[in-house]
């Protein structure tokens, strides 16, 4: 490896990825070039690696969960979001919703390398206290706060969460913190319900058995807001079977792109149907302040080398492996 080399762990084709030797990354117009010193494996870089995703063209570097080190050695937290910064979505606060909007991983080099260049304004200061596996997380902590902030349940709101895999689990969290009274949440999986237990009131392996205690808070309705962290048609319609009329479900899962859904019960029942992608830049910030402030339980995280990569996201992949894996460079 020559001076103007990094190690980077490159996406070939479906379900395979090398580590290899890349080209420094170039910082562009307001960019810095900064050391990764951990990166988290998203559901939606597996997506990718399984070649389930057109926007993503291999060869690519995947990746956009980092917390990374500048030339003077201070630390930051990556919002891999990238807007155009003139549109009407961007003026308004909402990068996540530009129509020209570029993620880090997906139509720009990710973060699963050694360095990678980053719009200097998207990196906030990591608290010196935070471990910088827990400031890896950030990211994903920011999608189920981006969906409390737009759903914004009133105080002591009854929240059921479908899926216990890192959202599910983080959305746990986030609406404890958020002061709600009940918080019950579901998986297939028992391994992540046996992890739910500890960031939830209620769990179980399927919506009937959460509902008792859901109308035990409610007086029989149902949950305030419901978080989808699946996004297919099953748990489309749980959402809607937990909901209490006048209710809320924020999808933020993208498990399926299309399906069917009852819209005449939704319309009848005066639910709210909230799409949720990705997070604010207030959002992001408002993570990241939890995380130091308050940070989850990390029993489901395990960490890796990126040596460990190909092997890794290929079990991951596959649906075994950890809940969440970080890479610790």
């Amino acid at each position: 490896m020559t001076a103007a080399e990094m190690t980077a762990l490159v996406w070939t084709a479906p379900y395979e990825a090398v580590l290899a030797q890349r080209a420094m990354p170039v910082a562009g117009d307001g960019e810095a070039v900064v050391r990764v010193r951990a990166t988290g494996v998203c559901g939606s870089d597996l997506h990718g690696f399984r070649g389930h995703s057109p926007l993503r063209v291999a060869p690519l570097v995947l990746g956009h969960e980092a917390v990374v080190e500048d030339e003077h050695g201070a630390l930051f937290v990556v919002n891999p979001l990238v807007g155009c910064g003139r549109c009407r979505m961007c003026d308004a606060g909402q990068p996540n919703l530009c129509p020209q909007r570029g993620l880090l991983g997906l139509d720009r080099p990710g973060t699963f390398a050694e360095h990678v260049s980053v719009p200097r304004a998207n990196l906030l200061p990591l608290p010196a206290h935070v471990p910088l596996v827990l400031g890896a997380l950030t990211e994903a902590l920011a999608t189920p706060v981006a969906a409390l902030a737009a759903a914004a349940p009133g105080p002591d709101a009854v929240v059921a969460v479908i899926g216990c895999g890192p959202i599910g689990l983080l959305a746990c969290h986030a609406a404890r913190r958020w002061g709600a009274s009940l918080v019950a949440a579901y998986d297939l999986d028992e391994r992540r319900v046996a992890h739910a237990q500890r960031l939830a009131d209620v769990v179980g392996t399927s919506p009937a058995e959460l509902r008792g205690a859901l109308d035990g808070a409610s007086d029989g309705l149902g949950a305030d807001l419901v978080i989808d962290a699946v996004g297919i048609e099953a748990s489309w319609n749980a959402a809607l079977e937990l909901v209490r009329p006048g209710g809320t479900v924020a999808e933020v899962g993208l498990g399926a792109a299309i399906g069917e859904a009852p819209v005449g019960h939704i319309v009848r029942q005066g639910i709210r149907w909230q799409g949720v992608y990705a997070y604010t830049p207030a959002d992001f910030a408002a993570a990241l302040e939890l995380i130091a402030g308050v940070p989850p339980e990390l029993g489901w995280v395990e960490t890796a080398r990126l040596d460990d990569g190909p092997a890794l996201l290929a079990e991951l992949a596959r649906g075994a492996g950890p809940v969440k894996a970080v890479f610790e460079l």
